[in-house]
């Protein structure tokens, strides 16, 4: 989070390095053993909601508004460790008041049912369109589909979400 950033350009020299440092070092160190992370890097100005952000091979993030997603947040580039040296594009976006941004890994939409039916993305979307309230209540609501949707099938990947909100000052 940053606070009171005038500095465009040093936000996104930030997130640039960071970004590469990591992408490099996971690549010249783990390399010959296949290792790869997707990654989200953002930073934040609390301030004005403005989101500067590197998503590196990761699912999207969605902002969600009173109308259920607002806005989706694409990859902006490879995951980090497979190319030294890859480009990482850093796209910017804003939170507005009332706005709640989603992350989530691919556990999420890729959690399996005992008949081997992915839960998907498109459920996931189409439970976002109908949700309106808290962080928290989103976070329940989507482990809550989750858990009726896999019930009785063993758990593949981890599930690990965040979610938060930017209130009104």
């Amino acid at each position: 989070l940053i606070e009171d950033q005038d500095n465009d350009a040093l936000v996104h020299e930030t997130l640039a390095n960071t970004v590469a440092l990591t992408n490099n070092y996971v690549a010249t160190t783990h390399g010959k053993t296949s290792m790869f992370a997707s990654a989200f890097v953002g930073l934040l100005d609390t301030k004005t909601g403005a989101l500067d952000y590197v998503n590196a091979g990761h699912e999207e993030a969605y902002i969600l508004g009173a109308a259920g997603v607002r806005l989706a947040l694409p990859p902006t580039g490879p995951v980090l460790g497979i190319f030294a040296g890859a480009n990482h594009t850093i796209a910017t976006a804003n939170i507005e008041h009332g706005e709640t941004i989603l992350l989530y890994t691919d556990g999420v939409p890729e959690a399996t049912s005992r008949s081997g039916e992915q839960f998907s993305e498109q459920r996931v979307r189409s439970l976002l369109e109908s949700w309106q309230g808290s962080a928290d209540e989103l976070l329940e609501m989507i482990v809550s589909s989750i858990c009726e949707f896999t019930t009785g099938a063993g758990q593949h990947d981890d599930i690990t979400m965040l979610a938060s909100r930017r209130e009104s000052v």
